[in-house]
Parts: structure tokens; C-alpha cells; sequence
């Protein structure tokens, strides 16, 4: 017997690797909620210079907020025609279009706590774990990597 997979209802937009997997952290925590909520998906994934004008391409508004205008994760929410980026934005939709298994996204106190470990383990992360993603990048996701990240890691 031949089961048949239902057709996505979400398109996620993560960042490429040499391994053919999801090695980002922030795009674990969609696929995390998508998996949980057994939500309909398929990935497509990007290189790193592919990123911008592919959101860009999608009508997506940059983020004002970040030093990079355009990331990873993003959603094509098919059934409404909807993109976004950013991970929380994208747990609240996904929590508001799909509410069963309920999942507690944030509350004042999660979110001063989130504030806190970014704070303090922000610099640690960004310093120790960003050098050792290049070794799974493409040589041309590399180049990129390197350009645009390097000075801010102290290369």
C-alpha cells in the first residue's frame, strides 16, 4: 500500500550546507514547531550570497533591526500567499494559523529571559561556533562568509 504525503502547506527557506541537512539553529527552531505541529513542508535551500535577492525576489521587507537585511529562516505560508522572515515572527504565525498542539511561544518572562542569554551568550556564540561554520559551506558560500562576516569575527 502507497501512502501519499500532503502536499506542503509551508515553504521553509534555510540555509544551504555541504551535508545536505539543516545546521542552522534558528531554522531548527521552525522545523521544530513545524514537525511538532505536523505541518506540511518542504525546504529549499539557499546559499548564503542567494539569500537576499531570493527573499528580496519574494516581496519580503528587509530587516531594519539586523546587521544583515535578509536571513534565514523564511516561509512561503502557501494557503494565504504569506512570506516572512525571523523566527519569531514566523513561531507566532505559525502558533496563530496552527494552533493545535498549542505551543507556548513567549511570554514577558520568556522573552526577558531569551533577552539575557543573548546578551551573555550572544558574543561567546557569534565568537566561538560562527568561525567552524564556514568548514560546511560551499567554496562560493564561503567567499561570501568570509566578506561579509569576517571583520566582525576579528579576521
Amino acid at each position: 500500500m502507497t501512502t501519499t504525503q500532503p502536499a506542503p502547506e509551508i515553504v521553509l527557506y534555510d540555509l544551504a550546507c555541504t551535508k545536505n541537512v539543516c545546521f542552522s539553529p534558528v531554522v531548527w527552531r521552525i522545523r521544530l514547531i513545524l514537525n511538532y505541529k505536523q505541518i506540511p513542508y518542504r525546504t529549499i535551500f539557499l546559499e548564503f550570497p542567494d539569500i537576499e535577492p531570493t527573499l528580496k525576489g519574494l516581496g519580503l521587507p528587509s530587516n531594519s533591526q539586523g546587521k544583515q537585511k535578509y536571513t534565514v529562516p523564511a516561509i512561503h505560508h502557501l494557503p494565504t500567499n504569506t512570506h516572512m522572515m525571523d523566527s519569531l515572527p514566523i513561531a507566532q504565525f505559525l502558533e496563530s494559523a496552527y494552533p493545535d498542539p498549542p505551543v507556548p511561544i513567549s511570554t514577558e518572562h520568556s522573552s526577558q529571559v531569551e533577552a539575557h542569554i543573548r546578551a551573555v551568550a550572544g558574543p561567546v556564540s557569534y565568537s566561538s561556533v560562527m568561525p567552524r561554520e564556514i568548514l560546511v559551506l560551499s567554496p562560493r558560500s564561503q567567499e561570501y562568509f568570509r566578506r561579509t562576516r569576517e571583520a566582525g569575527l576579528g579576521g
